[in-house]
């Protein structure tokens, strides 16, 4: 709802405007919260098996880390010397400065594979986890890997 005021010389008058109505979204999905429209949490996940969950969601972990400017920072020796000193003086001129956007990737007509996707530890830390709940919860799931290296994975673990 906005607020209009009236026309030149009308005293006190204020007209509010009702905006154009908000389309009702059906189903799951949508942003935000409608009061008194809680899901059914049981009902909602009793399609999905808990294993096709939590690998959906630690997949989705370990793509957004790696697919962000931060984990390219990792991987910041592969870059040529000149790049890495420029990205230090920016980051110390936006500290400086109280900056704080982050410069954009610098790869003036270098090769770009030191900032194609990749593993940063974060997305390690998300395969290990990973395999470690898949473990605790069925000893199929990672039957693809040879006695030795199921023996070390629950060792470490």
């Amino acid at each position: 709802m906005s607020r209009a005021r009236g026309a030149v010389g009308a005293t006190g008058v204020t007209a509010y405007v009702e905006g154009p109505g908000v389309p009702e979204v059906s189903g799951p999905g949508g942003s935000g919260h409608r009061p008194g429209s809680e899901p059914d949490t049981a009902a909602a996940s009793r399609g999905v098996p808990l294993c096709d969950r939590v690998e959906g969601l630690l997949l989705g972990l370990a793509a957004g880390d790696a697919a962000g400017w931060p984990a390219a920072r990792h991987r910041a020796a592969r870059m040529p010397e000149w790049t890495r000193r420029l990205t230090r003086e920016l980051d110390t001129f936006a500290e400086q400065n109280a900056t704080t956007t982050l410069p954009v990737p610098i790869a003036l007509n270098q090769p770009p594979e030191p900032l194609c996707l990749g593993p940063s530890d974060d997305a390690e830390w998300a395969a290990f986890a990973a395999e470690a709940l898949l473990r605790a919860g069925d000893d199929s799931v990672l039957g693809d890997l040879s006695r030795d290296r199921r023996m070390r994975a629950a060792i470490d673990l």
